[in-house]
């Protein structure tokens, strides 16, 4: 089974990108299988948590059968290595043990997930750019989309769910942060530039298997993006493309993480494009994050090609 990775920032769209893309005929859209980390009682979209979900159940018993390891503990500790930090080892140091034991991991949970589930795509929308290194790097077949939003509507999709009291997370950890939300929202918008250049390096490290997605053109003409990208990743996504121009509700499926945010009652989700974000900051925030991601913009008009 061949992995399409979604790589990108937190907040980048990954979430229904996932859904819309795993469609396609012969698609499972996986979510974030790091999320795995959470254990057997994270819910699946479905509504059961995946130790009692037909398929992930199914997916754990395939994997212990096959490596005699457990299939949640796995997953953590792939998560556990994939952080930001360790990109640059995994792309100077890719031939060591600690890398090498990763890829063989990740490789052993796809074919766990192609056994029961029989599809030909895996959508692994888990985002991380060491991941995305480590799966192209460890799958010739492989391919990576780098999703691009605009940095402002990223801070703007933090600021509001900050406003309904979630926590922030950031590299790994998640923060109370009380009177520190300006300058740790800022730091969000310092270091999207960080993302751009870890997508332009996934380009360099896989030529011709990296295709960069803006989020705003997807949801300016999805018909055509869709298009586009099924023709990279060699999915038919003609039944996507129907749904989302009749407005028709996709089935999530099984997708793991980000999934109570979109899904409906009945478990499905309805594309409704939206290009500039769904409400706006107040101007300070606005006026930082557009000065503090001007490098990684400017560098993106340069080297990323999104069309």
């Amino acid at each position: 089974m061949r992995t399409l990775y979604i790589a990108g920032r937190m907040h980048c769209g990954s979430t229904f990108f996932n859904v819309l893309l795993g469609a396609g005929e012969g698609a499972f859209p996986i979510g974030e299988l790091i999320s795995l980390r959470r254990g057997r009682r994270e819910p699946c979209s479905c509504g059961a948590a995946l130790e009692d979900c037909a398929v992930w159940s199914a997916v754990e018993a395939e994997y212990r059968a096959r490596t005699g390891r457990d299939f949640f503990a796995d997953g953590k500790w792939v998560y556990d290595q994939g952080g930001i930090l360790g990109f640059p080892s995994a792309w100077w140091r890719s031939g060591s043990s600690r890398w090498a034991t990763y890829r063989q991991r990740q490789r052993e949970m796809t074919a766990a997930i192609a056994a029961v589930t029989g599809a030909s795509t895996a959508i692994d929308s888990s985002k991380e750019f060491t991941r995305a290194l480590l799966v192209l790097k460890g799958d010739p077949e492989a391919r990576a989309v780098h999703l691009v939003r605009n940095p402002v509507a990223i801070v703007g999709s933090y600021y509001w769910r900050q406003e309904k009291g979630s926590r922030f997370y950031f590299n790994k950890r998640n923060y109370e942060l009380g009177w520190l939300r300006f300058p740790a929202l800022m730091l969000v918008a310092a270091s999207w530039t960080v993302g751009i250049l870890a997508g332009w390096l996934l380009q360099r490290a896989a030529p011709g298997r990296v295709l960069h997605v803006s989020y705003e053109a997807l949801c300016t003409d999805p018909a055509a993006e869709l298009r586009r990208i099924g023709a990279f990743a060699g999915i038919d996504l003609a039944e996507a493309i129907a749904q989302v121009e009749q407005g028709a509700p996709i089935p999530l499926r099984h997708t793991i993480a980000g999934n109570e945010e979109i899904k409906s009652d009945d478990g499905t989700f309805t594309f409704v494009p939206n290009a500039s974000g769904r409400r706006r900051m107040p101007w300070p925030y606005r006026v930082g994050a557009t000065a503090l991601s001007a490098p990684g913009r400017a560098f993106a008009a340069l080297v990323i090609r999104t069309r």
